[in-house]
C-alpha cells in the first residue's frame, strides 16, 4: 500500500463517520483508480453507495471485495444484505451462508440469512437462523420479532406469540411486533384481542398505513364493514399508491352491494398493479353480480394468465361459470376440459357450484368440494363434546340461510316453516343475508320461534351463538351458492349438521352429517359420490309453498311478444344452466314446429344477442327467440299460463322453475341425468304424478317434446292431471312433507341422543 493511499482511507473514514458521503467517495474512488483492487476502499464505497440507494453499484463493488478478499465476514455479509434488499435472495443464499461461517457471532448476519430464507419461502430453515442467533444474543429484539412472523407462517401459533411478546418486552415500541402479534390472533380467532394489538400499535404511530389495514382486516373478519370501509380508507389516505388497499375497499364496497364504487377501487387497484390476481378476481365476481358476464370472463381470463398466484388459482371455475351465463360457447369443450384436468389432478381450480352447473358427474362433484373445502374451510370442531339432549324437550332446529326474502330458496320453504309442529320442535332462523324486510320475509319471522339477524357476525359467532342457543340439529338452506358461510358449520353450530335443499349436490366435508334428498335424485348405489350420510324422503326431496300468491292479471300472448297462434316452447331457466346440447335439440324442434316459439328469461342484452346469432347458426330466425324481462314473483306465476310446454334444461335442471311450471299446470319435459342437480325434474314429475314425462335420452325428450307439441289432445290431458292433481300429489302436499322431513330430524335426533353416529336411513311414507 502507498503512502499516498494510506493516507487517503483515514481521511475517507472520518469522512464517512462524519456522514460527509460525497466526499468520502471522493477520496475512495482517488484510491480505486490508484490500486482497483483494495479491498477496503471497495467495501467503504460499497457501503456508500447502499446508504445512497444506488444498489447496483454497491453490490457491484462487494463482488469486486469478495474477490480481493473471500473470507472476509465483512465482504460476504455486505453483499448478501445488498443481493437481498434488491430481492436477488437466492443468489444471497451462499454469501449468508459464507459470513455466518466466518463469523458465528456476527447478530446481524444470522438475522439477515433468516430474512432472505424467509423472503425464499423457507420459514423453517429461518426459524433456525433466528434461534441460532437468540441463542448467543437473547436480547436481540428484532431476532424475537422475526422468529415471531415465521412461527406464524408455520401455523405454530402459540409459539410465535410468545416470541412476539419476548420482542416487545424488550422493545414495546416495536409496532411491526404488534402488528404481527394481531395478525397471529386473527389467525387464532381472537378478533378483539388483535384490535388491542392494533391499538397499542396505533399509540406509537397513528399515521402508520399498515396498522390501519390490518385493523381493517380484522373488522373485515369481524363482518363490521362500515368500520372496515374507515379503516382502509385511512390506509389509502396514508398510502394512496398501494394496490392492495385499493382492490381490499373494493371488496368491502362489493359486500355492501356499492358495486360501482367497488369496481372503481378495483381499477384504481389495476391501474396501480395491472398483474395484480387477486383485484382482477374480485373485479371479475363483481361484475359477475351485476350481471356484466362477457365482462367478467375476459377478467377472469387475463386473472389466469397469472399462472400460479393465488387469486389466479380459483379463476378456472368463475370464467367457465361466467362463458356460460353470457351464453357464449366458444371453447367449451376447452374450458370443460380443463375444470376438469384440474381437479382431478388434485389442484385448487375452481369453487364447487360451476362443477355441479357444468357437469353431470357426481364423482366430480365430491372430488372438486372436497378440494375447496380442505383448502379454505377445513374442519375446525376442534373435537367439541356436546351434552346429551334432555328427555321430553322439544328438538331445536336452526335453518341457516342468506335468503330469507324474495328468494326462489323462500319461495319454496316459507310454507315449511308455517307448517312444523311447534309442540314438538323450537324453528330458529339465522339470517345473515340483506335485511329485506319484504313480505316473503315477514312470513319467515312470523313463522318461527325466533329470527336472529347475524349479518354482522362471523362464522365463529354464528357457530358459538348456535351452540349457546342450544340448537339441536342446524339445517344449512346454502350449500356453496352465493353469500354461502358453510365456515359457520365447519365450527360446529349443533350436534347434528344437515345439508338441505339450497345446493344439489355433496358439499364433500366430513362436518356436515346428512344429506336429504329422494330416491330419485340419489338413487340407490349412488352413495358412494357423497361424503354426507344419505336421507331419503319417500317423495321429492324438494318442498313447495301451496300458499304463493299467484296474480290476477291476465296476460294476452301479444302484449307479452309472443304469437297468438303458435306453440311456445319456455324455459325459464337461469342462463348458465342452458348448455349446447340442449340448445341443439330446442332448434330441431322449432325447425320441426312450424310458428313455435322459444320463451327464455332475459339475462343481459348481451347474452341475448349472443343466444340469437347461435339460433342463426343452427338455421333459425333470431325472432323466434323471445325473450322475457323480469317481474314481480306472483305476476310471473300468471304468466306462465302463456306457454304451452317447458322444455327442461340437461346437467343443471330447473328446480323452482320447475315446481312452478307444474303448480301452474304446465307440463314440463326433462332428460334424467347421473347428478342430483341433473336428475331434479324428474323428481318433481314423479311426485307430481307425471313421471311419463320423464325421458332418459337425448332422442327420446326430443321425440316426446316433438309429440307433445304436435299432439294437442295430449298436451291437454297432462295439463288437466295436473291441474286435478294439483293439491292431492305429494309434491305439493306441505303438510304431509313437513310431517316427513319432521320425521327425518326426530330420527336424526334420536341417533344422537342414544350417542350414535350419523347414518344414511330412509324415511317411510
Amino acid at each position: 500500500m502507498t503512502p499516498q493511499i494510506q493516507s487517503l482511507l483515514p481521511q475517507a473514514v472520518q469522512y464517512f463517520d462524519q456522514g460527509n458521503l460525497d466526499a468520502a467517495e471522493q477520496l475512495l474512488n482517488k484510491v480505486l483508480q490508484m490500486h482497483a483492487k483494495n479491498f477496503d476502499a471497495l467495501l467503504i464505497l460499497g457501503v456508500i453507495k447502499g446508504i445512497k440507494g444506488e444498489q447496483q453499484e454497491a453490490i457491484r463493488l462487494f463482488r469486486k471485495a469478495v474477490v480481493a478478499e473471500p473470507n472476509n465476514n465483512w465482504a460476504q455479509f455486505n453483499l448478501a444484505k445488498a443481493l437481498s434488499e434488491t430481492g436477488k435472495d437466492e443468489e444471497a443464499i451462499p454469501h449468508h451462508k459464507k459470513a455466518v461461517q466466518l463469523a458465528p457471532q456476527h447478530a446481524d448476519a444470522w438475522l439477515n440469512y433468516g430474512v432472505s430464507l424467509s423472503a425464499l419461502d423457507r420459514p423453517a430453515d429461518a426459524a433456525a437462523c433466528y434461534e441460532r442467533l437468540i441463542g448467543f444474543h437473547p436480547d436481540y429484539f428484532q431476532a424475537w420479532s422475526n422468529l415471531g412472523l415465521v412461527l406464524h407462517k408455520l401455523e405454530r401459533y402459540e409459539e410465535a406469540l410468545q416470541a412476539l411478546d419476548k420482542a416487545l418486552s424488550l422493545n414495546p415500541q416495536l409496532i411491526e411486533a404488534w402488528v404481527n402479534k394481531g395478525a397471529v390472533l386473527r389467525k387464532q380467532d381472537r378478533f378483539q384481542e388483535a384490535l388491542q394489538a392494533y391499538n397499542q400499535a396505533f399509540g406509537i404511530d397513528p399515521s402508520n398505513a399498515d396498522v390501519w389495514l390490518q385493523t381493517c382486516l380484522t373488522f373485515r373478519e369481524l363482518r363490521w364493514n362500515a368500520p372496515a370501509l374507515d379503516a382502509v380508507q385511512r390506509a389509502i389516505d396514508l398510502r394512496p399508491d398501494d394496490a392492495q388497499v385499493w382492490s381490499i375497499k373494493g371488496e368491502i364496497l362489493a359486500d355492501l352491494q356499492r358495486h360501482a364504487e367497488a369496481l372503481e377501487a378495483f381499477d384504481r387497484a389495476l391501474a396501480l398493479r395491472p398483474d395484480f390476481t387477486l383485484a382482477l378476481l374480485c373485479k371479475g365476481m363483481c361484475l359477475f353480480s351485476q350481471k356484466r358476464f362477457a365482462e367478467a370472463a375476459s377478467v377472469y381470463e387475463a386473472t389466469m394468465a397469472q399462472g400460479e398466484e393465488p387469486g389466479a388459482l380459483y379463476a378456472l371455475g368463475h370464467w367457465l361459470l361466467s362463458k356460460l351465463s353470457a351464453w357464449d360457447w366458444s371453447g367449451l369443450e376447452d374450458a370443460l376440459a380443463r375444470v376438469q384436468a384440474t381437479i382431478e389432478q388434485g389442484r385448487p381450480g375452481t369453487d364447487p357450484f360451476p362443477v355441479v352447473a357444468a357437469f353431470d358427474d357426481p364423482r366430480l362433484e365430491l372430488l372438486g368440494a372436497g378440494l375447496y373445502a380442505a383448502a379454505l374451510f377445513p374442519d375446525r370442531r376442534d373435537g367439541a363434546a356436546w351434552p346429551l339432549p334432555a328427555a321430553g324437550e322439544r328438538i331445536k332446529i336452526g335453518y341457516f340461510s342468506a335468503d330469507f326474502h324474495n328468494h326462489a330458496t323462500m319461495h319454496l320453504m316459507a310454507e315449511l316453516f308455517e307448517k312444523h309442529d311447534k309442540s314438538r320442535f323450537e324453528i330458529v332462523g339465522f339470517s345473515y343475508g340483506p335485511p329485506v324486510e319484504d313480505a316473503m320475509r315477514k312470513r319467515a319471522v312470523a313463522a318461527m320461534d325466533s329470527f336472529i339477524d347475524v349479518r354482522e357476525k362471523n362464522d365463529q359467532e354464528i357457530a358459538a351463538m348456535a351452540r349457546a342457543a342450544g340448537i339441536d340439529i342446524a339445517v344449512d338452506l346454502k350449500g356453496y351458492t352465493g353469500e354461502h358461510r358453510i365456515g359457520i358449520f365447519a365450527r360446529g353450530a349443533a350436534p347434528v349438521q344437515v345439508s338441505y335443499l339450497g345446493y344439489p349436490g355433496t358439499l364433500g366435508v366430513p362436518y356436515m352429517d346428512y344429506i336429504i334428498g329422494d330416491g330419485v335424485v340419489i338413487p340407490a348405489g349412488s352413495e358412494a359420490h357423497y361424503a354426507e350420510q344419505v336421507v331419503r324422503l319417500p317423495h321429492s326431496y324438494q318442498v313447495n309453498d301451496r300458499a304463493r300468491t299467484i296474480s290476477d292479471k291476465r296476460f294476452s300472448r301479444t302484449e307479452l311478444g309472443l304469437p297468438e297462434d303458435g306453440f311456445v316452447f319456455a324455459s325459464f331457466n337461469n342462463g348458465y344452466k342452458l348448455a349446447p346440447e340442449s340448445f341443439d335439440i330446442w332448434m330441431r324442434l322449432l325447425h320441426e314446429v312450424p310458428g313455435s316459439v322459444l320463451w327464455l328469461l332475459h339475462t343481459d342484452s348481451d347474452a341475448c344477442d349472443r343466444l340469437r346469432e347461435e339460433a342463426r347458426r343452427r338455421g333459425v330466425a333470431a325472432e323466434r327467440l323471445v325473450f322475457a324481462p323480469f317481474i314481480e314473483p306472483s305476476q310471473h306465476l300468471a304468466r306462465y299460463r302463456m306457454a304451452d310446454l317447458f322444455l327442461d334444461t340437461f346437467s343443471y335442471n330447473a328446480h323452482t322453475n320447475a315446481s312452478d311450471a307444474l303448480w301452474m299446470g304446465l307440463p314440463v319435459v326433462t332428460r334424467a341425468g347421473h347428478s342430483f342437480a341433473g336428475r331434479v325434474a324428474a323428481s318433481l314429475l314423479s311426485a307430481a304424478g307425471v313421471p311419463e314425462l320423464i325421458t332418459h335420452s337425448n332422442e327420446e325428450y326430443q321425440a316426446l317434446a316433438l309429440e307433445l307439441a304436435r299432439d294437442r289432445e295430449k298436451l291437454a290431458a297432462f295439463r288437466h292431471r295436473l291441474d286435478q292433481q294439483r293439491l292431492s300429489s305429494p309434491l305439493f302436499d306441505s303438510s304431509l312433507f313437513t310431517r316427513h322431513l319432521e320425521h327425518a330430524y326426530v330420527h336424526m335426533h334420536q341417533r344422537r341422543a342414544a350417542g350414535l353416529p350419523a347414518e344414511a336411513f330412509d324415511v317411510a311414507a
